[in-house]
């Protein structure tokens, strides 16, 4: 579902629920990231190209990512105006 060097769109932005979390909540809701990197503890984790205080496993110095479901790949429509341009054109 995710790729390195895809933009994806937070679409939860939300603090984290645990107390105890080191995390500093950087995410804006709609706000385009860049993933660039991935880690695995609990579940898919999104290393993104845009934070600037990336936390590190204790255990493994791997960085840890923002959960994935925090986030859905940016969809891009090319604007294609060429129907308009025929309407232009005398017949």
């Amino acid at each position: 579902m995710f790729f390195k060097g895809q933009k994806v769109v937070c679409i939860n932005a939300a603090p984290s629920k645990n107390p105890r979390s080191e995390f500093k909540n950087f995410l804006v809701l709609n706000a385009v990231y860049h993933v660039s990197g991935f880690s695995n503890c609990s579940e898919l984790g999104l290393i993104l190209a845009e934070d600037p205080d990336q936390l590190l496993h204790t255990l493994t110095g791997e960085p840890i990512g923002w959960i994935a479901r925090r986030f859905r790949p940016l969809v891009e429509r090319k604007t294609d105006i060429s129907i308009f341009k025929k309407m232009l054109v005398p017949k």
